[in-house]
């Protein structure tokens, strides 16, 4: 079994895992690393223009598992009629995102710190579960579909914002496998891809170059200020340019929707 199909233990790996941590002890200065992104994965604008293309309901519910600080669900919840929940493993960002949606008046929006795999613990059904640039938490994407199932209503959406590697390339990738092999764990959770959103209808690639810059600038003012993990400060910083360019170059960004498979 490959690395991209274990399962991982802990709350503290799974979120190191998604937001691509060599180290589980980098996690809890991502509050600081990251306090320039107002934005973590996944974009609001592209996600809430896919939401409102493919909602048939006049009120939808919606849950976003490792929402980060809450931009796609206040996007969402401004332009479309729909009742909110959003959780993420950072309780940091979960602070955040509430003081957003209570600044901004938005009253339809509920976000929650704890673990996304976790999901026996929700209640009620959703119309569509957004799983955005977490990879797949549940330890391989055939899991994760079968996790996600009891959260859907019959006719519910499950939103993969992810990517791939293209076919007949040899790069390889930790977590990252082909369209084919995501294509057929997903299939195996007797669901279907209904539709595919592909490269600048999801991804604004002119960002990467400050983004990275961002990490880059911070993680060196933690170097000063805690010298002596200056070496996990670096790892990150490599591993960030390493991703940045992948993205770019070796990875296919993708937002798929998925559904259970029609009788």
């Amino acid at each position: 079994m490959d690395s991209r199909n274990e399962i991982i233990n802990t709350q503290q790996e799974s979120i190191a895992t998604s937001m691509d941590c060599d180290d589980v002890e980098l996690v809890e200065y991502l509050p600081y690393i990251l306090q320039d992104f107002h934005e973590i994965g996944s974009s609001a604008q592209s996600l809430t223009r896919i939401i409102k293309e493919n909602n048939t309901k006049e009120t939808v519910k919606i849950i976003d598992l490792g929402c980060g600080k809450g931009a796609v669900l206040i996007e969402l919840a401004q332009h479309v009629k729909s009742e909110c929940l959003g959780i993420d493993g950072i309780k940091e960002f979960i602070g955040y995102a509430n003081e957003q949606a209570r600044m901004q008046g938005i009253t339809n929006c509920k976000f929650e710190a704890g673990d996304i795999r976790k999901t026996d613990k929700r209640q009620g059904k959703y119309d569509f579960v957004i799983l955005g640039s977490t990879g797949p938490v549940y330890g391989d994407y055939y899991t994760t579909m079968e996790s996600l199932k009891p959260l859907l209503c019959d006719d519910g959406i499950i939103i993969l914002d992810d990517g791939y590697i293209k076919e007949n390339n040899n790069f390889n990738h930790a977590i990252t496998g082909t369209k084919k092999d995501l294509i057929s764990q997903i299939k195996k959770a007797d669901m279907e891809i209904i539709k595919e959103y592909l490269g600048d209808e999801i991804s604004d690639k002119s960002e990467y170059g400050k983004q990275y810059q961002d990490i880059k600038r911070r993680c060196h003012e933690l170097m000063l200020k805690y010298p002596n993990k200056k070496e996990l400060f670096e790892r990150y910083i490599r591993k960030q340019e390493e991703e940045y360019h992948n993205l770019e170059e070796e990875i296919t960004c993708s937002t798929m929707l998925i559904k259970r498979k029609m009788a």
